[in-house]
């Protein structure tokens, strides 16, 4: 989902600052709850950035990230096993079945972001 801070203030409709929203977004992007490739610090209030959130994506999300729980990760030596792996946790995620895994070639896949609950696989920018 596309969202900006300020937005985020406006919704919260209670009198939180742009400071605590960013500390709030950085705890549950550590914990994986959360996904997003921004820097939060460095975030503008009027900046619109996707957020992904770790039990379903929002109707309206793009098809830009994924989580795995932290005990299920693993990373396979063979491209085919391992793509093989992250297809079962985009399909479950977004509820679409993949045909064709060159999908993952749009992946960041050597690095993955590593949080305390979830990892999430991201396409690079």
């Amino acid at each position: 989902m596309k969202i900006t801070l300020q937005l985020i203030q406006q919704k919260e409709n209670v009198r939180k600052g742009i400071l605590d929203i960013k500390s709030f977004l950085y705890r549950q992007k550590r914990m994986g709850r959360l996904f997003f490739q921004e820097n939060i610090h460095e975030l503008e209030t009027n900046h619109l950035f996707e957020v992904y959130f770790y039990l379903m994506p929002s109707e309206i999300s793009s098809v830009n990230a994924f989580p795995i729980p932290i005990q299920d990760f693993c990373i396979h030596k063979d491209k085919d096993q391992q793509y093989e792996f992250l297809s079962k946790y985009f399909e479950r995620y977004y509820m679409r079945t993949i045909t064709d895994t060159n999908l993952f070639y749009h992946y960041e896949l050597q690095h993955p972001f590593i949080a305390k609950e979830y990892v999430w696989y991201f396409k690079n920018k």
